[in-house]
């Protein structure tokens, strides 16, 4: 019924997620693109597409305006704006006339953590209560814990279906793989060395939840991720109640990160900024520092002055420093540089190939084949290798990446091979497929 309103012109304004963008509106005349760094406009598998990308070419081809929106945009757009492709309009003032909240780097090394908060940020909390404000404790990883070890002899319990470890689901008593779904009850032993210590290591939603509401119990604590909105109704309710002051403390995933207004919230707590500063992926950092500057704008939206504080074991990192004291903006142009200097997008343009298949060096074979095939000059050819996750749902993947300056050539050379991949020895037994611009090398 709404594909055939916009065929026929009596849907005037549509609202939509990203395979919207291709809905055939009779008279298009704006295109807008909210939070247009989001990765997740990016459609990962079968018909793979970037739908930010598609608003760009589909308001181009039709001599309209699009609007990407966003107050930390994403690289491949600044990039734009410094070669005047796109025009750069910037908000001078904040939505409701209120100051930026004061950002702080909390450094805890050596410091007594209570299972990952640290004293300073346990009296911020405390402080932001007795002053009748809202707290946001931010953990971008759902669950009690990420691993469970044995004491005794280490041994970590692993996903037998994919190099990751098992994450332990306290309240449903699980221990479940986030990447493939195999959901487990947990053992009472170690299947190693059969010790009974067994621990949880590293902090969850459902961990911080708990530690809160036992330091602070005359308070009203609730979680948000997306455990917790698979229920009906549960996420108008929490969102509802948050908005009302019902709620003291709230702890979320990036669910909570952007799109919300709580005018009583004037404390943000970050319980770790660290993982994006040890990751391979190149755009990790760059991802990192989105989230917490939209995490960061949550507080201080009402009437009560906002504070946010990052708790971090790198309190001296050259890039954290970069976004505390120059922002997001300055931040994006260091990373600009960097990507410059490794010859990475957006100054460069990328493709993946991607392989999987039932036994361990089948895919690597396949993709050793597919790259005999691809004569050398015109693009860089990197690989194969393993997947950083090599083993996912007992499948083995492998990648082979394509670097070029010229999209163009590499355009060219993807056609020409796509159609000789068929015919490559063992293609039938390889499940495989071309990424072009992706947003992960995961």
């Amino acid at each position: 019924e709404v594909w055939r309103a916009a065929r026929n012109g009596s849907c005037r304004v549509l609202i939509g997620t990203r395979s919207a963008v291709f809905a055939p509106l009779a008279d298009l005349g704006l295109v807008i693109v909210d939070e247009e760094h989001d990765a997740s406009y990016k459609q990962q598998e079968g018909f793979r597409y970037n739908a930010r990308d598609v608003a760009v070419i589909r308001a181009q081809q039709s001599g309209i305006p699009v609007i990407l929106g966003s107050a930390t945009p994403s690289l491949e757009s600044l990039y734009n704006v410094e070669r005047e492709r796109y025009q750069h309009i910037q908000l001078q003032q904040r939505a409701g006339q209120h100051n930026l909240p004061d950002i702080q780097l909390l450094d805890v090394r050596g410091q007594q953590l209570e299972h990952g908060i640290s004293p300073q940020m346990m009296s911020a909390i405390e402080r932001h209560l007795e002053n009748e404000g809202q707290v946001l404790m931010f953990v971008n990883r759902r669950g009690y814990a990420p691993a469970v070890l044995c004491h005794d002899c280490g041994w970590v319990a692993p996903c037998p279906h994919c190099d990751a470890r098992l994450t332990l689901h306290r309240r449903k008593g699980r221990l479940i793989c986030h990447h493939c779904g195999t959901d487990t009850r947990v053992p009472v032993r170690c299947t190693t060395c059969k010790g009974t210590t067994l621990i949880p290591v590293g902090q969850g939603t459902e961990r911080i939840d708990e530690t809160l509401k036992e330091r602070f119990p005359e308070a009203r604590v609730e979680r948000m991720d997306s455990d917790r909105a698979r229920k009906a109704g549960e996420l108008k309710r929490l969102l509802a109640d948050i908005a009302s002051r019902k709620i003291h403390i709230v702890v979320g995933t990036q669910m909570l990160a952007k799109g919300h207004d709580f005018a009583g919230l004037s404390l943000v707590g970050v319980v770790t900024a660290d993982q994006a500063l040890y990751s391979s992926d190149f755009r990790a950092v760059e991802r990192m520092m989105q989230m917490l500057t939209q995490v960061s704008g949550r507080a201080g939206r009402g009437s009560l002055k906002g504070e946010v504080i990052v708790q971090t074991h790198e309190p001296e990192h050259p890039q954290l420093r970069a976004w505390l004291t120059q922002g997001y903006s300055g931040l994006a142009r260091s990373l600009l540089t960097e990507r410059q200097s490794a010859g990475l997008p957006p100054h460069a343009h990328l493709a993946l190939l991607r392989a999987d298949s039932l036994t361990e060096s089948s895919a690597l074979n396949f993709l050793k084949r597919v790259g005999e095939l691809i004569p050398r000059g015109n693009v860089e050819v990197m690989g194969p290798v393993p997947a950083p996750m090599e083993r996912r749902a007992n499948r083995y993947r492998a990648q082979l990446l394509f670097r070029c300056q010229s999209r163009t050539r590499l355009q060219h050379m993807l056609s020409q091979i796509s159609r000789k991949l068929d015919h490559v020895e063992n293609a039938r037994r390889i499940r495989w497929s071309i990424d072009v611009d992706p947003v992960d090398l995961f």
